[in-house]
């Protein structure tokens, strides 16, 4: 800096400021890589391979076993037992399960529960059935808020994205507002730049080491071009929370939006869960809720959203009954009709 003066006035400062231009080396990449790895690494402890094992005969009468793999997440631990979430096409109707640990330890597992419209299964594996040197390197993951991911945020793909198990890939996200909208569920999903497998499984984690989203290529619409999308795991939290705890979900058969007060003043309907559709041979369908219902009410609790509905449904379970109350457009107009529902599996 310099210090100019002009007869009797103030000193006046100048700043120069030197911008020193670096250029990006070959290992300056190396060292981006190499601290993603170490991010990937330290949540590789809490992954698994979850093989389903149905044992079959050939033409010739030969025994033989079909193995069907995916990756599997260990998220909790009842005192007991560690807690794996995987993909439930892997698991179900099989005769064995097995979990393969990070240290290549093979322990038998158990399904405890599954939840056909989100292809969720807990799988448990008993502490006592695993070696100690396998205890002492498992560790379980931290379940993120994928409700703070946007655009553009970098992101980390492990378990089996690219169809095979330890594989691992790095991208970013691209979309973070779009949704499936399964029976009774919409779920959040994060599109990536990251080409996968159709037989890919495994999670996607965020710079934190915080699982932030599951992949289930069984939702995956066909012209994905193999990019990989992701199951939010904020809106996977109360279904994985449920199955926990050996519950199964209650089942109505619809699928929907909210009808906001925004939607209700502009399109002059009901503010409620609007049915846009109504799932074959389901309680809803049926108990006579059509689509273009808007739901209302579920027993004495108002519904102002889908998400309402949602809350609610996790609240009951199977074989449970209640009065689910509907607003339905006729020729004056909307009409409060009420069903008397018994939940479905």
């Amino acid at each position: 800096s310099q210090t100019q003066t002009s007869g009797n006035e103030q000193p006046v400062q100048k700043i120069y400021n030197v911008v020193e231009r670096v250029g990006i080396e070959i290992s300056d990449y190396e060292e981006l890589y190499g601290k993603l790895y170490e991010i990937a690494n330290q949540v590789n402890n809490s992954m698994v391979t979850v093989t389903g094992i149905t044992n079959d005969t050939d033409w010739f009468n030969n025994n033989y076993e079909n193995k069907g793999q995916t990756s599997g997440l260990i998220f909790a631990d009842n005192g007991k037992e560690y807690l794996i979430l995987a993909e439930s096409s892997k698991v179900l109707d099989v005769e064995e399960i097995s979990v393969t640990f990070s240290d290549n330890s093979v322990v038998s597992g158990k399904l405890m529960k599954y939840d056909a419209k989100s292809g969720l299964a807990i799988i448990s594996v008993a502490m006592e059935d695993m070696q100690e040197s396998t205890l002492s390197t498992v560790t379980k993951a931290t379940l993120g808020n994928s409700r703070y991911i946007t655009q553009g945020s970098l992101v980390i793909a492990i378990g089996s994205p690219l169809g095979y198990m330890n594989s691992i890939s790095y991208g970013v996200v691209t979309s973070s507002k779009n949704e499936i909208h399964l029976p009774d569920w919409n779920i959040g999903v994060l599109g990536t730049d990251i080409y996968g497998s159709s037989e890919g499984s495994g999670i996607l984690i965020n710079l934190k080491g915080e699982v932030i989203g599951f992949i289930n290529q069984n939702l995956q619409s066909a012209d994905d071009n193999s990019l990989l999308t992701f199951l939010s795991i904020s809106d996977l939290k109360d279904i994985i929370e449920k199955l926990s705890n050996e519950q199964d979900l209650a089942y109505l058969g619809v699928k929907g939006m909210d009808i906001t007060q925004s939607i209700s003043e502009l399109n002059d309907v009901p503010v409620g869960a609007y049915v846009q559709e109504v799932v074959i041979d389901s309680p809803a369908m049926y108990n006579g809720i059509q689509s273009g219902d808007v739901i209302v009410k579920i027993g004495s609790e108002e519904i102002k959203s889908f998400t309402d509905l949602e809350k609610e449904l996790l609240k009951h379970s199977p074989e449970e009954k209640s009065v689910i109350t509907v607003m339905r457009l006729g020729k004056d107009g909307y009409t409060e009709m009420s069903f008397n529902v018994t939940y479905g599996k």
